[in-house]
């Protein structure tokens, strides 16, 4: 295996925030654009919660090996966090182009050779447009269901053992679907919880140094709350 000389860009936190900052100085800027007319159109929502992947199989093949071998992967809970700029077209459609986060830790790899991997993760950059109902208008307690598609801007496996770190990387596309209820609790500020799952199907993620893929289904849970602002 070849060691990995560098972690993907959003592995680092300081990089994640960077680029949830730059995400959040542009939705303002959209936002400095409104007239008054559309005050209280737009918002910004943060995001934060799990992304549990449990137990799943996977297809690896390192260094230019002739054959592909099959092991069973269980990760631990993970977690999901980012942030969504969103659009009222009515009482019930909005727009969300979001950016989110999502990481989870390798808790045990093992495949049929002996070869087994305890350290790593399973990480990606997604960004997504959903289009949202939201129910009982003028209401406190508005639930909602929202469907959409996403770029998996990068996705990245990392393997750990006693010889360094291997990692592996693709970018992919997929749908999503959400259901949710929001607590609306003024014109300006509201509280979400929801259901998501992300769709990428099944993928195929290269190594970063060296030889050597990695196949395997992307297609994690959310649970997920979040704080709104309107302006």
């Amino acid at each position: 295996m070849h060691a990995s000389s560098a972690r993907p860009p959003f592995s680092s936190p300081s990089s994640f925030i960077r680029r949830a900052a730059a995400l959040l100085v542009c939705a303002l800027a959209l936002a400095s654009a409104a007239s008054a007319q559309d005050e209280g159109r737009y918002s910004l929502r943060l995001l934060a919660g799990a992304t549990p992947l449990g137990v799943d199989t996977l297809d690896a093949r390192f260094d230019g090996a002739a054959t592909t071998t099959s092991g069973e992967v269980d990760y631990e809970a993970g977690l999901a966090s980012g942030l969504a700029f969103g659009i009222r077209l009515s009482e019930h459609w909005e727009v969300d182009l979001e950016y989110l986060y999502r990481t989870s830790e390798l808790s045990e790899l093992t495949f049929p050779d002996g070869m087994r991997f305890t350290e790593g993760d399973f990480s990606s950059v997604t960004v997504s447009a959903s289009l949202n109902y939201v129910f009982r208008a003028g209401q406190r307690w508005r639930p909602y269901v929202g469907a959409g598609l996403g770029w998996v801007q990068e996705v990245d496996i990392d393997f750990e053992d006693a010889s360094g770190e291997t990692s592996f990387e693709t970018d992919d596309f997929g749908y999503q679907l959400q259901a949710g209820i929001r607590y609306e609790a003024s014109d300006r500020w509201a509280a979400s919880f929801e259901f998501r799952t992300f769709d990428a199907g099944e993928i195929e993620l290269e190594a970063e140094d060296g030889p050597g893929t990695v196949t395997s289904d992307y297609t994690p849970l959310n649970v997920l709350v979040g704080v709104r602002y309107r302006f």
